[in-house]
């Protein structure tokens, strides 16, 4: 249901091949994201269930039976009434509530399952530069993956980033790349797994390179970055990575991350 969902309406227009690739890295992610933002319907419909089963088990007694039925009747009604008139009367609490219900689970669930990133290591991220890790635990780092894994480096002090040219993988089909097939992009890379700030999850590291049928740039180690700001490692990187994504059919841009 959700690849349909992404393949006829989040992503329609998008070539098949295009589609494959954003079903792998973000289904999770729109799954989760129907799934709490049903939360309501599923308050709705949780007490017929309970019901449903006094129902059936006073149908023994005419009386008790009728009377199930009544209760249950003015209780659903009650019930839908009320959930109706609280989203409506609380509309913004409530769609802050969905919204951070569907941002928090993406976190525990998602971001957090992986070898690359360990639990102990996103509390020693959280620890070192809680802002960062505030942009992870939303997902507000999706976008900035040069600034966001270099910080994951310089946190953890182990690992490596890892500059690639990956396929443009447009979100609609009135977006361009400068007719090119690939953007630039980073992943951390520990363990044989990477982050990828894109999708806001972990992976295998070679599927991730199979996704975005990746062509390796250079990685840098906490050695190599220790000693240097972002803004210190962008003027010094920056001449060099240009120059070799315009000979691999590549865009690069380093945004404000």
């Amino acid at each position: 249901m959700i690849k349909y969902i992404m393949r006829k309406i989040i992503y329609k227009g998008i070539d098949p091949k295009t589609q494959d690739a954003l079903i792998k890295l973000l289904k999770p992610y729109w799954t989760l994201y129907f799934i709490c933002y049903q939360f309501l319907t599923i308050y709705i419909m949780l007490p017929i269930i309970p019901m449903l089963i006094i129902s059936f088990f006073g149908g023994k007694n005419l009386e008790v039976s009728n009377l199930a039925d009544i209760l249950i009747t003015a209780f659903l009604i009650i019930h839908i009434i009320a959930s109706a008139v609280f989203a409506q009367v609380f509309k913004d609490a409530y769609q802050n509530f969905i919204f951070s219900l569907w941002k928090r689970s993406y976190f525990l669930l998602c971001t957090k399952k992986g070898k690359a990133i360990s639990k102990k290591d996103f509390k020693t991220i959280k620890e070192v530069n809680s802002k960062q890790f505030e942009y992870i635990e939303t997902q507000k780092c999706s976008g900035l993956c040069y600034g966001t894994c270099f910080e994951i480096l310089k946190a953890l002090k182990k690992g490596r980033m890892v500059f690639i040219a990956a396929k443009w993988l447009q979100c609609s089909k009135e977006k361009t790349n400068e007719g090119k097939y690939f953007t630039a992009h980073v992943l951390y890379i520990n363990n044989g797994w990477a982050f990828d700030a894109f999708s806001v999850r972990q992976y295998k590291a070679e599927d991730l390179y199979e996704i975005y049928e990746a062509k390796i740039y250079k990685s840098f180690d906490y050695e190599s970055i220790k000693d240097k700001s972002y803004d210190e490692f962008k003027k010094d990187e920056l001449l060099d990575f240009e120059k070799w994504c315009a000979e691999n059919d590549c865009t690069v841009y380093f945004r404000g991350d």
